[in-house]
């Protein structure tokens, strides 16, 4: 990437070229920014504009507080502080909340010659409004201005509400700017600020979530804007503006006054100043500047649209499509306060109908009614339109389909044309589809989250939510788990102080998170102290901002002196639960105890009991969750290089994918796995950040494996693949104006990074883009959609996919795939669709297995509908990446191979792999797996006979048992597997299978009662249908018979942990390890033992000798055949060999499709102990309804003569 020589404030001679400080460094031309980018462009760059000009290159003051929209923005300074600081000192501080950061903002104005930065979202600015309010009044620096950046998150994608700032602003009488591109809000913060160096106030920009999660190619150029400022009104406004329409004459430069005290009544002057001065410049400003444009003056229909901001572009999206955008004039404004009356008089000079486009508001909707008073419009619609209709919606976000559909009629009835008629229909027909029924994927703790554990509530309490990564309680289902309520932030304490004097005062548990209760939640602990609410504060202590990016807590003391601090607020009981208490020193505040007060310490194991015991206790209690944010303590080990000591998995047979495991940890490392005995659980080892709460579940399947020495986890052996093993593709697509992705994945798995690899791979091939990336809640696991529109010769407007006109749908998640809202993009003329049919589960199926998994062929079926179904390509994505890289981040990049060696992306395969290398993450793997996803087009053979092991056939499955079982058992087992004659290799496979396993369970006898029982099942089965319906009945019978017969006691789970056949954990390491076992024996839980033991490589020989013991079984010698679990198994036994006669005796060829789904309800008893006996329970009970169903259907039936 060229770059020209750096401007006199900077210097770039260190910075190789290409690099992703160029977005930086490269002082003119093409450079490809995000919004958060944009803004630290502009950091830079009024620094080079300073040294430009001759003067002093001003000092820079920056605070504020991390939120979405501008989540980022905090880091992002932080990694370029070297940089902010090279021209003039720049000072970052990330304050404790909004309010305190926009004091400081304020304080640095006393300097003089410091321009201030503040930053927060809309919330944050109301929250901080007296403190702006106070400043602007006050003024700006003597040779300093101060610019605000408000994020607002309209859709309120991680917020708990949705805001906007301007109404706030113009309270506080604060000019607003509101850019509509990434670009724009480098030139409108520079507009912004040159305004408040000279006129004294305040200026906002507005940045909602489009622009600052957005992305595209600007053109860089530190001489713009060039900048007018106009003079001092005469006698507080424009000479003559009532006769001319125009200001007046020139007047002397304004000089502004910095007022440091502002006080009572002596502050009404400096209001007056501001009212009748500062803002009058800042409307004239405006126009001088030309900040408000206007599109097609000279058109001359009797219609014209006023947009603001991202509106804009929505505005001229609909035109284009609706072939008006050269016959509509568009005006729009960039500032949208104060806003110039004459610029609205000018624009509707000759217009008889005004229609207003803005979201939320009214806002500017009024001043434009206003000014427009005594004119020759007759019209002005905004919120209301014709007969004082709802149009414009005051809620939400605008988009242009929905403005299509509101201004739609208006305009067909001003300028009748067909495009207008035909994208009503279009509209109208996508509106109309059938969506399908598929589960949504919602936001979800990251993988060993300790909020998984800690936000639980005690069974059946909901606790009180806050605002903070604790939130996403809100979306799970499960006892103890939602919450009561999403406050403001910091006050979900005093929500209760207006709720328990009228219930009695019950106890409550509320959530909160440490950077929570650092922010305003101390304030809220004092209240409930204040006010004798009986309440327990669970304070998630995890070191870090989680929700925005993993920032360090400003200001966080140690986990002592904050109990420390509780104590001296008046708290009576403080419990410290910790994953490691041995690291706890808590010397402090045990020192600072007072009589009645009482600090306890322990393990996270201990959490349950310590929230109980707190719930007994009156008043106000803490406890302090204390365990690292997994995600950063990923991070930290990954930038330290330290692998994990201790590694988790599943084994596989033990498993009974009950889904205990999920319930315990809500942990989405956690993954259902179909398997040849049926559903299990896997750890999917590149997402699992050791929590190791999942070892909680009630199951003797777990192992967990320590490496010895440097032993570290094999990864798969990937051929390295070279450019010349690939062939360019066939046909490429090309780009007609734009050409348009929808990137459709999920949160944490490198969406965003896929689409800012082919923005930057555009800017290499000479192309520009405009991207989006819907994130917000959905880094969490959540759904990400990235729409990503490349242009030839000029920036898109907007991101934005209009319906039907996405020419390529990448979706690297089927189940976001076939989310109505992301396939209204697709058209079956228009769109080809390359999306992963990995089925990823949503995280309602990793902890409730009664949530049926992804109806994957049925998705397909849905994108197919709607997509050029010849052209597309569904592929296993994940499934290849894990084969051939053991992790699945890749998966994406792996995608996006298979996307462009299909033909559909638009870019050069040399700059996609240079954005990799530009990328500087796993730029080996990357780029293999981006070569290999083209390979699973260029030669899928090849591809496959890399990663796939054959399984075997039937045949070779009699062989291995014969083996297994010794000559006398194998003579019984060939003699078994003919009993039945179904020759179909797959129920073939599955019988073998069974009377082996059955022979190896226990013996020869009991396979034969099992032969014995399908046979007559089998006989059933051939009379009714059997053989055209593929033996549904006998499959079900044998497969969940065996189930049942072969139910998982202790000696079982010994000899499946001990089988010399099974690949053991300890082959998936290059050198040795401890494997342990993590076991929870029913004696000893009758014994009165509540927890599973760790039990070391040691306890394998007696896991050999029990598993050798398994003769006792069912004789009076067995010591485990009496307790309630066995009992209650080898009763399931009977009962479904009665439920089996019952079914056959009403089976008809009619009822055929009812019985086979009776025989296969066994499937859902799974677990062990209390989790299978409550499986046991409901199962039952559906059996008998459905088996009374048929009884009475049979009844029903007329008797035939023989």
């Amino acid at each position: 990437m060229p770059r020209d020589q750096a401007g006199p404030a900077l210097t770039t001679d260190a910075i190789p070229a290409p690099s992703l400080q160029d977005r930086y460094l490269k002082n003119r031309g093409p450079v490809f920014l995000t919004g958060i980018h944009a803004i630290v462009r502009f950091l830079l760059d009024k620094q080079r504009r300073d040294a430009l000009s001759g003067g002093t290159v001003r000092r820079s003051f920056m605070a504020g507080y991390e939120g979405s929209p501008l989540g980022g923005l905090d880091l992002e300074l932080r990694q370029q502080a070297a940089l902010l600081s090279e021209a003039a000192p720049f000072v970052h501080q990330a304050a404790v909340n909004e309010k305190t950061a926009a004091a400081a903002v304020h304080g640095s104005q006393y300097e003089g010659n410091v321009d201030g930065f503040w930053y927060g979202k809309a919330h944050g600015v109301k929250w901080a409004l007296d403190e702006f309010s106070l400043a602007n009044i006050a003024g700006t620096g003597k040779d300093s201005g101060v610019v605000l950046f408000c994020g607002d998150d309209h859709m309120a994608k991680s917020s708990g509400y949705p805001a906007s700032s301007e109404q706030a602003l113009r309270d506080a009488r604060i000019p607003v700017f509101y850019p509509s591109t990434v670009s724009e809000v480098i030139t409108y913060a520079h507009y912004a600020l040159a305004l408040s160096r000279y006129a004294g106030v305040l200026c906002g920009m507005k940045l909602v979530t489009p622009i600052c999660d957005g992305a595209e190619t600007v053109d860089a150029n530190p001489d713009l804007p060039r900048v007018t400022l106009p003079p001092e009104p005469a006698g507080g406004r424009p000479e003559s503006a009532e006769s001319t329409g125009r200001p007046g004459p020139a007047g002397r430069p304004y000089k502004k006054r910095f007022h440091q005290v502002v006080i009572s009544t002596q502050s009404i002057p400096f209001e007056e100043e501001l009212a009748t001065v500062r803002l009058e410049i800042a409307a004239e400003y405006a126009r001088v500047n030309g900040i408000d444009t206007v599109e097609n003056p000279e058109s001359d229909g009797p219609l014209g649209i006023i947009a603001t901001g991202k509106s804009y572009a929505d505005v001229v999206q609909v035109l284009r499509l609706l072939n008006l955008e050269d016959r509509v004039p568009i005006l729009k404004l960039g500032v949208i306060y104060p806003v110039n009356p004459w610029t609205i008089r000018e624009f509707a000079g000759r217009l008889k109908t005004v229609v207003v486009v803005e979201e939320k508001g009214p806002f500017v909707e009024e001043t434009v009614a206003h000014a427009l008073l005594g004119t020759g419009v007759a019209h002005v619609y905004g919120k209301r339109g014709l007969d004082d209709r709802p149009l414009i919606p005051a809620y939400g976000e605008l988009n242009p389909d929905q403005l299509t559909i509101l201004l739609g009629p208006i305009l067909q009835e001003l300028y009748p044309s067909a495009p207008i008629y035909d994208r009503m229909e279009e509209l109208s027909a996508i509106v109309g589809r059938d969506p399908g029924s598929f589960a949504r994927r919602t936001a979800h703790y990251c993988p060993g989250c300790p909020h998984s554990v800690s936000a639980r509530a005690p069974d059946g309490e909901v606790a009180g939510g806050e605002i903070g990564c604790s939130s996403l309680d809100a979306y799970i289902e499960a006892d103890g788990r939602g919450v009561r309520w999403i406050p403001t932030m910091g006050l979900g304490g005093a929500i209760y102080n207006g709720m328990f004097p009228f219930n009695e005062n019950r106890h409550l548990f509320q959530n909160i998170g440490d950077g929570t209760v650092l922010h305003s939640g101390l304030i809220t602990i004092f209240s409930s102290i204040s006010h004798g609410a009986n309440i327990t504060y669970k304070v998630l202590w995890n070191h870090v901002v989680a929700m925005t990016g993993g920032q360090d807590i400003a200001g966080q003391p140690t986990l002592d002196d904050f109990a420390l601090i509780l104590l001296g607020m008046g708290v009576q009981d403080v419990t410290v639960v910790s994953k490691f208490p041995q690291q706890v020193s808590l010397k402090r505040a045990r020192a600072a105890l007072k009589p009645g007060q009482h600090l306890l310490l322990e393990p996270r194991d201990r959490l349950e009991s310590a929230q109980e015991s707190l719930s007994r206790k009156p008043g106000v209690k803490v406890l302090i969750y204390d365990q690292e944010c997994a995600t950063e303590h990923r991070r930290r080990r990954k930038r330290q290089h330290l692998a994990p000591e201790r590694y988790v998995f599943i084994h596989e047979r033990v498993c009974e994918g009950c889904g205990d495991c999920g319930q315990q940890s809500m942990c989405l490392a956690l993954e259902p796995k179909e398997t040849e005995f049926g559903p299990k659980t896997a750890i999917l080892q590149s997402a699992c950040n050791q929590d190791l709460s999942c070892l909680k579940g009630d199951c003797p399947s777990f192992l967990s494996v320590e490496p010895v020495g440097d032993s570290k986890p094999l990864r798969p052996e990937c051929p390295s693949l070279d450019e010349s093993d690939l062939a360019a593709p066939a046909v490429r697509a090309t780009i007609d104006g734009a050409y348009s992705i929808h990137l459709i994945g999920i949160g944490g798995t490198g969406v965003v990074t896929v689409a800012h690899l082919l923005a930057v791979a555009a800017l290499f091939d000479g192309k520009k883009v405009s991207e989006m990336n819907r994130t917000g809640l959905a880094q969490k696991g959540g759904p990400v959609e990235s729409p990503i529109v490349l242009g030839e010769g000029e920036v898109p407007p907007s991101s934005y996919i209009p319906a039907g006109r996405c020419d390529l749908y990448l979706a690297a998640d089927i189940a976001g795939a076939v989310n109505p809202l992301n396939l209204q993009a697709a058209a079956a003329h228009r769109t080809v669709a390359v999306v992963s049919r990995s089925g990823v589960p949503t995280a309602q199926m990793v902890y409730d297995p009664q949530v049926p998994g992804a109806d994957v062929p049925a998705m397909e079926a849905l994108i197919e509908a709607h997509t050029r179904s010849e052209d597309d390509i569904f592929i296993d994505a994940q499934d290849y990446a894990m084969k051939l890289f053991g992790n699945h981040i890749v998966a994406n990049v792996f995608l996006l191979g298979v996307a462009f060696q299909a033909g559909h992306i638009p870019l050069q395969a040399g700059s996609i792999e240079r954005a990799i290398r530009l990328n500087g993450q796993a730029v080996d793997a990357n780029i293999q797996a981006f070569r290999w996803g083209r390979m699973a087009v260029h030669d899928r053979a090849r591809l496959d006979g890399v990663v796939e092991e054959p399984e075997p056939d039937s045949d070779e499955l009699v062989r291995r048992y014969a083996r297994l079982l010794g000559r006398k058992r194998a003579q019984a087992f060939e003699a078994l597997i003919g009993r039945i004659p179904v020759h179909q290799e797959s129920f073939r496979r599955s019988w073998v299978m069974r009377v082996g396993e059955l022979i190896a369970f226990q013996d020869a006898r009991l396979a034969e009662r099992f032969a014995d029982r399908i046979a007559r099942v089998y006989n059933g089965d051939k009379r009714t249908g059997g053989p055209d319906r593929e033996y549904l009945l006998t499959t079900h019978a044998a497969f969940m018979l065996h189930k049942l017969m072969a139910y998982k006691d202790e000696y079982e789970v010994a000899r499946l942990l001990t089988d010399p056949s099974e690949p053991g954990v300890a082959e998936r390491f290059d050198g040795p390890v401890r494997v342990s076992y993590h076991l929870h024996p029913p004696l000893l839980r009758a014994w009165g033992l509540d927890r599973k033991l760790r039990l070391g490589p040691w306890f394998r020989p007696f896991l050999r000798i029990m598993a050798r013991c398994r003769f006792l079984r069912g004789t009076p010698f067995d010591p485990f055949g009496y307790t309630a679990a066995r009992r209650e198994e080898r009763a399931l036994v009977t009962w479904y060999a009665s439920l089996l006669d019952q079914a056959l005796a009403v089976l008809t060829p009619e009822n055929y499709p009812e019985v086979s789904e009776l025989l296969r309800l066994p499937d859902e008893i799974r677990g062990y102990e209390h989790v299978k006996h409550r499986s046991v329970l409901r199962v039952k009970k559906k059996a008998a309804e459905m088996l009374e169903t048929l009884l009475q259907g049979a009844a029903s039936r007329p008797v035939r003569n023989r």
